[in-house]
């Protein structure tokens, strides 16, 4: 039987040259090896931008040839990301003692999140270190939220849990989960028991959509 290529590894022999290319040869070759893609635009899978103004390409072409980390030598990375904080807070109507980072996209900030997580609980119940936490979520929740499970030894089950995933803008549909009522359920869990149970809101599609809806007016992130 022919072997079905998608799920054979690939094991490649490539090295790097004895002769180098010209910049041009190598940004043709580049191009012709991705001309069997898809154009991007085409690509239903992705909620990404795929097409910018000069202005745009040249602002990310000078923020790529600063390292991210250095905040020092680059004050204006700290400076950038403090006001894209402080904006995304007052959309999302935060309350006041805000905090925020920025990541490199939704998944490393889901993962992240996931840590916070096991991290409070370990800081609340210092006796049980060496039991496994768990988490809840949706089958329509992303994929990465199950490497939380896997990376941080989490379990993935209903109850009882350390946090919740919930997903505003579902990868499938586009649905919200029911955030706002998550949220009365588990301060109220939290009123009669003390245990504080937070929640993850994967906001990476409908971030930027569900405050612009006139449904969502006064709406409590």
């Amino acid at each position: 039987m022919p072997s079905n290529e998608s799920s054979t590894p690939r094991h490649l022999t490539v090295s790097i040259p004895d002769k180098g290319l010209s910049a041009e040869a190598v940004g043709e070759l580049l191009q012709k090896h991705m001309a069997a893609d898809i154009p991007p635009s085409h690509d239903l899978g992705r909620f990404t931008t795929t097409k910018f103004d000069e202005t745009a390409i040249n602002i990310m072409v000078a923020g790529s040839l600063r390292n991210q980390p250095c905040i020092e030598e680059y004050p204006s990375l700290a400076d950038f990301r403090e006001k894209c904080v402080s904006v995304l807070a007052n959309l999302w109507n935060a309350p006041s003692g805000f905090f925020g980072d920025a990541t490199t996209g939704s998944s490393e900030a889901v993962l992240l999140g996931g840590l916070a997580m096991k991290r409070q609980w370990q800081l609340q119940h210092p006796c049980h270190l060496n039991s496994r936490p768990n988490v809840i979520f949706g089958a329509n929740a992303h994929i990465c939220i199950n490497k939380v499970a896997n990376y941080f030894d989490v379990e993935a089950r209903i109850i009882p849990v350390i946090g919740v995933f919930l997903t505003l803008g579902s990868t499938y549909t586009g649905h919200y989960d029911p955030i706002q009522q998550v949220s009365r359920v588990l301060d109220e869990y939290e009123h009669q028991t003390g245990n504080n149970i937070p929640i993850h809101v994967d906001a990476a599609s409908g971030g930027f959509i569900a405050p612009f809806t006139s449904s969502n007016t006064n709406f409590i992130w």
